[in-house]
């Protein structure tokens, strides 16, 4: 796994989250827009974040690549939870021993950073949504 950059995890509560239908899994992301994300299903949500579990392999070159973000392996250049540009970050792309520990804390360390942001203060919050 690591010579692909790639770690895996399965969460209990996450698995939970999906039963209960907390979380929804929907069809791949086509185009980012300011105001949403088009599918290839072709429906349309208007939402205000996006989180892409990508696996094994990064799967980030159809979303993200034009934006010169990626390396030329497809991670992103930087995975710490630092913006890459205004309003984009990469979270678990660090690959060290206890990634997914890590890379919790960096989501936590993040959602505070977002809520403060006066530009997106009003829209999210760092604590967790509820259903």
């Amino acid at each position: 796994l690591q010579q692909r950059k790639a770690a895996t995890s399965v969460e209990p509560a996450t698995v939970d989250d999906l039963r209960a239908g907390r979380i929804v899994v929907v069809a791949p992301v086509v185009d980012v827009t300011a105001d949403g994300v088009s599918l290839a299903d072709g429906s349309v949500l208007d939402i205000d974040l996006v989180i892409a579990a990508t696996g094994f392999t990064t799967g980030l070159g159809p979303v993200v690549g034009h934006l010169d973000v990626l390396d030329a392996e497809g991670v992103p250049q930087v995975g710490d939870g630092r913006e890459s540009l205004p309003g984009l970050r990469f979270i678990g792309y660090e690959f060290v021993p206890g990634v997914i520990a890590l890379a919790a804390d960096r989501a936590v360390r993040v959602a505070e950073e977002i809520s403060r942001d006066p530009s997106t203060a009003r829209r999210v919050s760092a604590r967790p949504a509820v259903p």
